[in-house]
């Protein structure tokens, strides 16, 4: 989120070149401006959200809050492409907004990853696997009331690291919303769900939840600036990919969903906050021509090259497979996503396991620990031997036995460096050094 924090040095009148000098605070080597009371910052990570999700539902006449920040004269809004981490997949790319960095330096490889020294998979949900300091945090215990709200709940201890509770700030998910934590958090405020909210929570995979998500930033924004007028403000919303996993982009539940997305976003507008708006990955349809999903299992490539029927679930086979899309959320993917890495006992045959996957049809690229870990921005010891990219409509697996298809016939996914493009949306002018950042195509999500 590295200018996120910057948030009221990003926007000004364009003849300014660098942002103004005020109160600030320094996270992982970069110096982030304090949020002042009364103009809230609210940074928006919008699961899954390719940029024709908003083309369509714009071309449709669904986002007309969107339309008119872009158009306006007075603090016209600012859109453009950026680059996500890679892999494509959620926990790595909150985790660098939350941090402001890559991989490489906060520490989260993917959803889930092997453990080496430890010889287990892991998933990758545990604040301490952070390698890097939060700015969330910092800015919390900087005097600022911070307040993440994160749909699924295996976010809430990545992106709570640091907060300083104790002055209000707080992280909770909407799925586990009506909890005994959450009551406690909201209570802290005088608050509670059903009085902030007037409705419960709305199940995981109901498609309302992102929009709930929205919703309770805009409502407990309103709540603050009763309760604390003189103190500065600082929101993460983050949402989940239920819809975009189910629906394209054309389809009316998918701009159904994309105008709730707008009326937050001009609820918000009109409530004087600063608006940033990015997503960890996109989504594309992972389905053949005979409407199966297209799928290559690694599992079975292996074990003939390897000479061996060891299961890539076996702890003591030849090889591992990690599928780093993997989480408590199967229902969306079937932990079929389009990038794999492959851990090998014997490391002399990496070569030729590297040189067999790359005549394999539907494989993109295929690296080496290094080649990878250079190109993708990665920590090396939290990435197997050999990483394996599919192409835009293919997701890679370990065998037929493993993945439950029924679940997923109609399957979108993501995780490759097809869905490594995301949008990029603020609601005022950047300064002219930012703003040609964007222009290069050296932007990261992670400069929100």
């Amino acid at each position: 989120m590295r200018n996120l924090g910057r948030s009221f040095s990003w926007f000004a009148n364009k003849q300014h070149s660098n942002p103004p000098n005020g109160p600030s605070v320094t996270v992982n080597g970069k110096k982030y401006r304090l949020p002042q009371a009364g103009r809230p910052v609210v940074g928006i990570l919008l699961d899954g959200s390719a940029q024709e999700y908003i083309d369509c539902a714009s071309a449709a006449g669904k986002m007309p809050n969107w339309q008119r920040i872009l158009k306006r004269k007075e603090q016209s809004g600012t859109h453009g492409l950026v680059s996500g981490q890679m892999p494509s997949f959620t926990n790595p790319n909150n985790v660098g907004v939350m941090t402001g960095v890559p991989a490489s330096k906060h520490g989260i490889s993917g959803n889930y990853y092997w453990d080496a020294e430890k010889q287990s998979e892991v998933m990758m949900t545990d604040s301490k696997l952070l390698r890097a300091q939060s700015i969330f945090g910092e800015i919390s215990n900087a005097g600022s009331l911070v307040t993440v709200v994160t749909t699924k709940d295996k976010l809430t201890r990545l992106l709570s690291f640091g907060l300083n509770n104790s002055n209000g700030s707080m992280a909770l998910s909407i799925e586990k919303a009506a909890g005994d934590d959450a009551t406690k958090l909201l209570g802290f405020h005088g608050t509670n769900v059903q009085d902030l909210m007037k409705s419960i929570p709305p199940h995981i995979y109901d498609p309302k939840i992102s929009l709930y998500c929205l919703r309770m930033g805009v409502n407990l924004i309103r709540l603050y600036r009763e309760k604390y007028p003189t103190f500065p403000h600082l929101f993460y919303l983050s949402t989940t990919d239920y819809v975009q996993h189910k629906y394209a982009p054309d389809t009316p539940e998918a701009m159904a969903f994309y105008e709730g997305v707008d009326q937050a976003i001009g609820d918000l507008d009109s409530l004087g906050a600063i608006v940033g708006l990015t997503a960890d990955h996109g989504m594309n349809s992972k389905v053949g021509f005979d409407g199966e999903p297209c799928v290559v299992y690694l599992e079975p490539l292996l074990q003939s090259l390897l000479n061996t029927s060891a299961s890539s679930i076996s702890p003591s086979g030849p090889f591992k497979i990690i599928l780093p899309i993997t989480d408590p959320y199967i229902a969306h993917h079937g932990s079929l996503g389009s990038y794999a890495t492959i851990h090998i006992k014997d490391k002399h045959r990496i070569p030729d396991v590297m040189s067999m996957l790359r005549k394999q049809v539907g494989l993109y690229s295929v690296l080496n620990n290094e080649e990878a870990c250079k190109a993708f921005d990665l920590p090396s010891d939290r990435v197997g031997d050999i990483v394996v990219v599919s192409d835009q409509n293919v997701v890679i697996g370990i065998s037929r036995s493993f993945h439950d298809l029924s679940q997923v016939k109609d399957l979108r996914s993501h995780g490759g460096l097809d869905e490594a493009t995301v949008p990029l949306f603020i609601n005022r002018n950047l300064y002219s050094d930012f703003s040609k950042k964007l222009t290069t195509g050296k932007t990261r999500n992670y400069d929100l």
